[in-house]
């Protein structure tokens, strides 16, 4: 019951806060119909602070995992047998996602090289 409940806020959060983006994005563009630069770049800065929201997120659960495994592998004592797995997994996975962070600096609004034949 908790976990539906809190599912549905979070639901009625996100399309509170999409309902109010949108209102403001149809304000400012009635506000600066003569000058569209200002609504392109109010637009860019939130997919930018909606981008690094994402990653730092991503980070944040990239470093619980590798923490998280190595004290799965402290608290057991560092075994060689297949219970070792359960800090070992955590740890690969979390430095999977640091690594692929670390590559990937691909920033919103910015797409991949397409050659557009005129």
């Amino acid at each position: 019951m908790a976990i539906s409940v809190m599912w549905w806020s979070s639901q009625r959060r996100r399309e509170r806060e999409l309902f109010y983006r949108y209102e403001l994005m149809r304000l400012m563009i009635e506000r600066y119909e003569n000058d569209p630069d200002k609504v392109l770049s109010w637009q860019r800065d939130q997919e930018f602070s909606d981008w690094q929201r994402r990653r730092d997120g991503l980070h944040l659960c990239a470093w619980v995992l590798i923490l998280g495994g190595t004290g799965a592998l402290v608290g057991l004592r560092f075994p060689t047998s297949e219970d070792s797995l359960f800090g070992w997994i955590p740890i690969a996975v979390g430095l999977a996602i640091v690594s692929h962070l670390t590559v990937s600096r691909r920033r919103p609004g910015v797409s991949p090289s397409i050659a557009i034949p005129e």
